[in-house]
């Protein structure tokens, strides 16, 4: 993403046998337009030529950002709260995971979420989301999306239908002890 090309960042020289030769490789560390400028020395037979320009769409090469994975899981709940875990993996990502949370009766999700809590990502890996402290019971439905970077995609809002995402919480009545 340097337009001028006053900032290399790779180089490579190599010797000329023949009319086609390749550069060394080198390895992108972020997305981006890359441009290559290159010029030849020249020998007893041929002139000296380049650099090349560098705004040469010839020598333009775009890199996309990665293609990130994001899955969200209901964790098991604990006493009165509720979390869910999202496991991402993408090329070093960072940007944060944003948990939603459906109440129960809202079997597409559509409408707003009782509960929203975001995480930082650091690496691909797992995360966990904030608790959530059970007003009601019935079935909760967990969902994640990723922020995106730099060299990362953002992530589409995982699926409602997910069933690895959804935790039936008891009533409350449910939880009254019987006397024997």
């Amino acid at each position: 993403n340097d337009p001028s090309c006053l900032t290399p960042i790779f180089t490579s020289t190599v010797p000329v046998v023949g009319t086609s030769v390749n550069s060394d490789r080198f390895s992108t560390t972020s997305a981006g337009m890359y441009q290559w400028e290159v010029s030849y020395s020249g020998d007893a037979n041929n002139l000296p030529a380049g650099p090349t320009a560098c705004s040469d769409p010839d020598g333009a090469v775009s890199v996309s950002r990665y293609m990130t994975n994001l899955g969200v899981t209901a964790a098991a709940a604990v006493v009165g709260t509720i979390r869910a875990t999202a496991g991402i993996n993408g090329y070093f990502p960072t940007g944060t995971i944003t948990f939603l949370l459906t109440p129960p009766g809202d079997m597409f999700c559509s409408g707003t979420p009782v509960f929203t809590t975001t995480v930082a990502v650091s690496g691909n890996g797992t995360y966990l989301s904030a608790p959530f402290t059970l007003p009601l019971g019935g079935l909760f439905k967990w969902r994640a999306s990723y922020s995106g970077d730099r060299n990362n995609t953002p992530g589409q809002i995982t699926s409602c239908l997910d069933s690895n995402a959804a935790v039936i919480v008891p009533g409350n009545d449910s939880l009254r002890l019987q006397a024997a």
